[in-house]
């Protein structure tokens, strides 16, 4: 259901945010200048990533990240098989 195709948002763009954000900068408070900057790369290069586990269009419900009825049916129709048979799954087995 992800969108591996999304682009990711600009790294520089994502580090500003951070270095303003309250939060962010109560958890590097302990550290020094060098780990302060190492954390900050690695933060920010994960956040610039983060649309890329928004859902694909064709699969958004009513925003990004809760899918619609045919989200659902692929998650019902990827999951099913490989559940217990006691669960009462109306799928057909694989």
């Amino acid at each position: 259901l992800r969108d591996r195709d999304a682009e990711p948002w600009p790294l520089e763009e994502v580090r500003a945010e951070l270095v303003r954000d309250p939060a962010w900068i109560r958890s590097v408070a302990g550290l020094d200048p060098v780990q302060r900057e190492a954390r900050l790369d690695a933060d920010a290069r994960t956040l610039a990533e983060a649309p890329r586990w928004f859902l694909r269009p064709e699969y958004r419900g009513f925003d990004h990240i809760h899918p619609n009825r045919a989200g659902h049916r692929v998650i019902a129709e990827t999951v099913c098989p490989h559940l217990p048979a006691s669960w009462g799954c109306q799928c057909p087995r694989r």
